[in-house]
C-alpha cells in the first residue's frame, strides 16, 4: 500500500504560497504583511507564478514592504512569462501609465528645458 503524504501532494512552494495568503489576509494567524512578503518570496523564488504576481502586488503598493515600482514589475514579469493573465494585463497597464507619461513630459517640454524623460524600467 503507498501513502501519498502531504509533501508529494503539494510541492514546498505551494505550501509556502498557502501560508503566505494566510498572513496576508489573516487566517488562522494575526494579519502580517512583512510574513506574507517573506513567504510569498519563497515561493515566487522557486518559479511558482502566483507567488510571483501576488509579490509584485505587495510591491506596487508597499504592503509588508518598502513600495517599490521597478521591483514589483520584475515579479510581475516572471509571472507573466509562465502564461500568468494578471500579470501579463498588469504590465501592460504599467507600460501603458509610462507610454502616457513620456507623451505628456514631450508635450510640455517647452516649459522646462531641464525635464528629463524618467528612466523606465527594464521590460525585456
Amino acid at each position: 500500500i503507498y501513502t501519498l503524504s502531504l509533501h508529494d501532494a503539494l510541492p514546498i512552494s505551494g505550501a509556502q504560497f498557502n501560508l503566505a495568503g494566510m498572513y496576508e489576509e489573516g487566517r488562522g494567524v494575526p494579519q502580517d504583511y512583512a510574513e506574507a512578503v517573506k513567504w510569498y518570496r519563497k515561493a515566487a523564488e522557486q518559479g511558482f507564478a502566483l507567488a510571483q504576481f501576488n509579490l509584485g502586488v505587495l510591491y506596487t503598493y508597499g504592503d509588508g514592504i518598502t513600495k517599490d515600482e521597478a521591483e514589483a514589475i520584475k515579479w510581475y514579469r516572471r509571472a507573466a512569462d509562465q502564461g500568468h493573465a494578471s500579470a501579463q494585463n498588469t504590465l501592460g497597464v504599467f507600460c501603458q501609465r509610462m507610454v502616457s507619461h513620456i507623451v505628456f513630459i514631450s508635450m510640455h517640454s517647452r516649459i522646462s528645458a531641464t525635464c528629463t524623460i524618467p528612466k523606465i524600467p527594464y521590460l525585456p
